[in-house]
């Protein structure tokens, strides 16, 4: 075999072998699976929502990929994330966590401070939430960003009011005596709703509502110790017991269509119920009208009201916490995005700007009722951030609610039982 050969053979395997060799190099690059952050969200058309908004981040190529995945199946969600932590499988992000359980995940140490990242000051300011965080401290520091706030307040029905010749929402304790007075059918219906759950979290709904709204917002705990067993609690409790004693409002537990079947004339209820009302009783939704929780009579200043609110955590196992941080700096940035949220699910986004911020104005237009809940974003305050929260609220339940609602207790003692059994609970821990 001649040189020239024997040269271009050896030129020719040694072309085959970089090619092999780069092959194996690209192959194996192509095949790696791809970094990305983990979310976990809610279902139905929260879940919707995300995936819309996480295809958006992904194809604006600015950070780390997103993929979402729905809490998995427990006997709650919070069961669900603490298996996960205990199990070392906790996602990056975590949507649907409320102020009690944010808490406990930042006395285990599973969540990171969002005070520690470079931009969170900023975002606080773009969304004029310097108020709103401050209901989210734990130990003065923000573990969870929230996405949602829905103000609790009262639905009454105007069209029967007008029947009776009542001409305004009852705002005050003696004007809610005197509706009730002049609505009260025995056994057929009932002028207000004071109870509408049994569960531990229906005390957000009722008890502390009222208690926040009598007292401008003050604190049931403090320093870890409760200390509802005040002047504004027995305000609320008298304000309590004088409509049950008088069945002004009914001791049984209404199944929920009570108010639109016109059983219950006022009732509690937060701005997701106006899709349950648009789509099973549109007739009468155009007939409610809607007001802030009633306040003693001498209250002055402005209605507080408890927000029912949940937010987004980062845990702070993930290897990627500052990339998670850069997408929720990105999610919470965008006002269009929080546009579709109130449009999808009717619930505002936690913000101190919804009435001034431009983007939301033609929504209001449109929505008046949704408005009616924006205008208390700001002064609507968390249940306060406690480790212990479903004791203390299931405290609030069997030691105060039931026994002025059957009449087994007076107010001073039902208080002094309840702030007992909530000291007792918080100290163990």
């Amino acid at each position: 075999m001649s040189k020239p050969v024997k040269y271009l053979i050896g030129i020719v395997v040694s072309l085959f072998f970089v090619w092999y060799i780069a092959s194996i190099i690209i192959n194996a690059a192509t095949t790696k699976e791809i970094d990305y952050l983990q979310m976990w969200t809610g279902g139905g058309d929260q879940g919707a929502f995300w995936k819309k908004a996480i295809k958006k981040w992904n194809e604006s190529g600015k950070g780390m990929r997103v993929k979402s995945k729905r809490i998995p199946v427990a006997q709650s969600s919070e069961e669900a994330i603490l298996n996960s932590i205990a199990g070392q499988t906790s996602p990056d992000i975590c949507t649907g966590i409320f102020p009690g359980f944010g808490a406990q995940l930042a006395s285990l140490g599973a969540i990171s401070s969002l005070n520690e990242f470079e931009s969170y000051n900023e975002l606080v300011h773009h969304r004029k939430m310097e108020k709103i965080m401050k209901g989210w401290e734990y130990e003065s520091k923000n573990y969870v960003f929230p996405l949602f706030s829905c103000p609790v307040l009262y639905w009454w029905r105007g069209d029967i009011m007008e029947e009776l010749g009542w001409n305004k929402i009852p705002e005050t304790y003696s004007e809610v005596y005197e509706f009730c007075k002049l609505a009260y059918i025995p056994r057929k219906r009932y002028g207000i709703r004071i109870m509408r759950y049994n569960a531990w979290w229906g005390r957000w709904i009722d008890f502390i509502s009222f208690y926040y709204a009598a007292s401008g917002g003050k604190p049931y705990v403090v320093d870890n110790k409760a200390v509802l067993d005040n002047k504004y609690g027995r305000e609320v409790m008298e304000f309590f017991k004088k409509l049950y004693d008088n069945n002004y409002s009914s001791k049984i537990i209404f199944s929920d269509p009570g108010f639109f079947e016109g059983t219950i004339l006022g009732s509690p209820r937060e701005p997701q119920d106006l899709t349950y009302a648009k789509q099973q009783f549109p007739k009468i939704l155009d007939k409610i009208k809607i007001g802030p929780v009633p306040v003693p009579d001498n209250h002055k200043g402005e209605v507080i009201t408890l927000s029912d609110t949940k937010g987004l955590v980062i845990f702070k196992d993930s290897k990627y916490k500052e990339e998670a941080w850069k997408f929720l700096e990105w999610f919470f940035l965008q006002d269009d995005l929080s546009r579709e949220w109130m449009e999808l699910t009717t619930m505002p986004p936690a913000r101190g700007d919804l009435l001034t911020n431009p983007v939301f104005t033609s929504y209001f237009k449109e929505n008046e009722k949704v408005a009616e809940y924006a205008k208390y974003v700001s002064n609507a305050v968390p249940a306060i951030p406690l480790t212990r929260t479903i004791d203390v609220q299931e405290a609030m339940t069997d030691d105060l609610m039931q026994p002025i609602i059957y009449n087994t207790q007076t107010v001073d003692e039902a208080l002094k039982n309840t702030a007992k059994k909530i000291n007792e609970s918080l100290s163990e821990y």
